[in-house]
């Protein structure tokens, strides 16, 4: 029917269909009857060309021109190769038409009409340029200077012609075959010493649309574009002058980015200078960002700028180190400015760019130092050290290290506004804070490595000055998520660093040929040492800092003892003749335990615990009686003891230590029968198993005192060490091993009983709750037991059927 109607009839008809498909109160049948019009319309092939070119007039309706230029698409995509060369030749003169006037005068085109006018020529070209269609990067550039519109429509037929040369990775994207995509490549590159200047002077339109259409262009073509034609085009120059403008700063940031990151094969004077007007335009701009009274969009700006410097500086830093010297102390400056921006991603993103730069000069200093050295200087090496020239190195890297100390110690996690920020954003603001930190420490331990004494004088002031705060000093800073005082937190910071100071080689060996470090590192213990701290936190704090030295305090034993002192002090000894211990000490079981960690740390140094061997026996007093006082962390102090009885030399001495401690504590739970043990429980056996709570609450200390003990038992045999082939201590161990596993084995089995009988089903939750823990505490000390026996084929059945 449709192949019976006039041109003005099926123009009618399609118009008719598309009215009734976009009005809502048209019926289900009659919507589908004008689809299948549509349809059969589309279906004529190149016969609807000219109703569709009708169709897409700039005078029909936005809905009729998408239809037409669909249909104009379809017959492209579909019918092209069925085409007479005639009529190919005349829906290239007809693409041509629309992108000259195609679109309407005033601009008020909606972008999908422009769109699809652009992509009817480049669906065209993609199968015929440039071997069909020599002359159309010339018909398109003529028809850019008809109207502004056409000038953008021209912009956009580049651009995707640009982008056909790489793989398509999105859908929509026409796909072409690796031949056809190289054919089109070389015709754009044969081009573009024509359209870069066109390019170049609409980036200079008064039309932003324009403006931004340019910007793209050039960014589809900067990841493979020949250097020789961006330079001859003076791309990169003009790119740079439009850097600094603030409308277009971001939109010229991106094919920077993507040709800067491009290494030339060759030398070109021409390129290194206009390298140089981009390195320039960068300095500059990110200056004035930094600088300027903070505005909505500064941060993210200063992010897009830094992304620029940093592909500058990784693939350009030479030609910055041959030019001018303001230009070099210039971008120095603005990176210690960027390293003072209060942002953590910003930090992150600058120390990107800081560390290589660094640790790149660091090479070239110790090849000028190893002058027997042979191996080459790389170029980016010999940039890095021309960037940070010798004479100010030092003080460069002191600067550096002061404003990297500053923001390590003082930044911490924003606070969230409300509960709905904290469920939204709590993970990406732990990561974002971690992974600043991390790079802060990495840089410090690059700087560190290279000027030890300087880091080492610098953050060890900080921790001193940090632990001369007083309590009330301690203020609690409202908008931060750490609910401890800001002091604690700014040395929980410092003490992080002196750790990744102390690690790096210098300091790694425990012992150094430069005096002028040993004597710091003596200067700093005695100063921490000094420092009368009374708050918990901050004492703990500083026993931990002491700790980093350890191989100091190994060979400075009065040190060490004030240290283990400190620790001790905090579970209630007070060291005789020291009268500044006698202040209120923090009695939480969180500081308690933090300070046993910390003693425990100091005993397994072995340089440390063979010092407190010399004086083992007062601390063993000192300990047990703090185990009375203390019956919950009773393990953790015995398992301290283990540790530094490992550092005798004897074995069997080892284990007659270790035999004592388990006698003596065992005392109470080897002479203890069922009875006694159920009671403890509140049990009554009869046919319903029945817990009494009461009597059971009412015996909860001697249930304590009890699980301590088994505890103890498994901290001082997991931390004794006895060597395979001694069979004489493995012996000795078990004479006292021996006498423990048969009464363990009796209780747990006994309460593995009760457990597993359907009557423990039917006891009360409550009841459950007492039970269920002795079970693991019980079934872990009696595999730790059985696994010291010398002889494993002793009662091995009887003790797994057991466990």
């Amino acid at each position: 029917f449709i192949y019976c109607m006039s041109y003005s009839e099926a123009g009618g008809g399609v118009l008719a269909a598309l009215a009734a498909i976009h009005d809502g109160r048209t019926s289900k049948a009659q919507r589908d009857a004008a689809s299948k019009f549509c349809d059969d319309f589309r279906a004529t092939g190149f016969r609807s060309v000219e109703v569709a070119l009708e169709l897409s007039s700039p005078s029909m309706p936005d809905h009729a021109r998408h239809f037409g230029l669909q249909s104009i698409i379809a017959i492209i995509d579909h019918h092209w190769n069925a085409l007479s060369p005639p009529d190919k030749q005349m829906m290239m003169n007809t693409s041509m038409n629309l992108i000259r006037s195609g679109c309407r005068a005033d601009g008020t085109d909606v972008k999908f009409v422009k769109e699809m006018v652009a992509r009817i020529v480049v669906e065209i070209a993609a199968r015929e340029w440039p071997q069909q269609w020599p002359n159309l990067h010339i018909d398109l550039l003529q028809a850019a200077q008809t109207t502004v519109t056409s000038c953008q429509l021209t912009i956009l037929v580049f651009s995707a012609l640009a982008e056909l040369v790489l793989k398509p990775t999105v859908s929509g994207r026409i796909f072409l075959p690796e031949r056809r995509r190289l054919e089109i490549r070389t015709g754009l590159e044969t081009v573009l010493p024509e359209v870069n200047p066109f390019l170049i002077s609409c980036l200079q339109s008064s039309s932003q649309h324009v403006v931004s259409s340019a910007f793209q262009c050039i960014t589809s073509y900067a990841d493979w574009c020949s250097l020789a034609n961006i330079v001859g085009g003076r791309v990169l120059s003009s790119l740079a002058a439009a850097l600094v403008s603030p409308q277009h700063f971001e939109s010229a940031c991106e094919p920077l980015q993507r040709i800067c990151s491009r290494k030339p094969t060759t030398t070109d004077l021409k390129y290194d200078s206009e390298i140089n007007a981009v390195w320039a335009s960068a300095i500059s701009i990110t200056s004035t960002l930094v600088k300027s009274t903070p505005f909505p969009e500064q941060k993210h700006l200063v992010k897009i700028a830094i992304e620029l410097l940093s592909v500058l500086s990784k693939s350009h830093r030479q030609r910055l180190s041959e030019g001018p010297t303001t230009l070099r102390n210039s971008y120095l400056s603005l990176l210690g400015d960027l390293l003072k921006f209060d942002d953590s991603e910003i930090g992150i993103a600058i120390l990107s760019v800081w560390t290589p730069l660094i640790k790149d000069s660091m090479v070239v200093a110790s090849a000028d130092a190893n002058t027997s050295t042979s191996a080459p200087i790389s170029p980016l090496s010999a940039a890095a050290r021309s960037i940070i020239p010798v004479d100010q190195r030092a003080a460069i890297l002191q600067e550096l290290l002061v404003i990297v100390i500053e923001r390590l110690i003082a930044t911490r996690i924003p606070a969230h506004s409300s509960a709905d920020d904290i469920e939204d954003d709590e993970n990406e603001l732990q990561r974002v804070y971690q992974k600043y930190r991390t790079a802060l420490l990495d840089l410090v331990k690059v700087i560190a490595v290279e000027a030890s004494l300087v880091s080492l004088r610098l953050v060890g002031h900080h921790v001193v000055r940090l632990l001369n705060v007083k309590p009330n000093d301690h203020l609690n800073v409202a908008g931060y998520a750490s609910s401890q005082s800001t002091a604690v937190v700014e040395l929980q910071s410092a003490c992080t660093l002196l750790a990744a100071v102390l690690d790096c080689s210098p300091f790694r060996s425990g012992s150094t040929a430069d005096a002028s470090i040993t004597e710091m590192l003596q200067y700093l213990v005695a100063s921490i040492l000094s420092t009368n701290v009374v708050d918990p936190h901050m004492l703990l704090r500083q026993a931990h800092v002491l700790i980093l030295f350890h191989e100091m305090l190994s060979k400075t034993p009065q040190a060490l003892r004030a240290v283990v002192e400190k620790l001790l002090w905090i579970n209630g000894f007070i060291p005789p003749h020291h009268e500044n211990f006698d202040v209120v000490r923090g009695d939480t079981i969180a500081h308690q335990r933090k300070a046993i960690y910390s003693l425990m740390v100091l005993s397994k140094k072995p340089h440390c615990a063979a010092v407190l061997l010399e004086w083992f026996d007062e601390l063993s007093q000192v300990m047990h009686s703090l185990c009375s006082t203390r019956p919950m962390h009773a393990p953790l102090l015995l398992e301290c003891l283990v540790t530094i009885c490992n550092a005798l030399s004897s074995t069997v001495s080892r284990v007659d230590y270790v035999t004592q401690l388990a006698r003596r504590d065992s005392v109470e739970l080897v002479g203890m029968d069922i009875a006694q043990f159920v009671e403890m429980f509140g049990i009554r056996e009869s046919t319903i198993l029945q817990v009494d709570l009461d009597f059971a609450i009412a015996h909860r200390d001697q249930r304590r005192r009890v699980c301590a003990i088994i505890n103890t038992l498994q901290s001082v045999f997991r931390g004794l060490a006895i060597p395979e082939g001694d069979t004489e201590a493995q012996k000795l161990l078990w004479s006292t091993v021996s006498v423990l596993l048969p009464k363990i084995l009796t209780l747990v089995s006994h309460i593995h009983n009760l457990m597993s009988s359907t009557l423990f089903s039917k006891a009360s939750p409550a009841a459950q709750a007492i039970l269920d823990p002795w079970i693991q505490g019980g079934d872990r000390l009696a595999e730790q037991l059985y696994s010291n026996n010398p002889e494993h084929k002793i009662a091995t059945e009887q003790v797994r059927n057991q466990l």
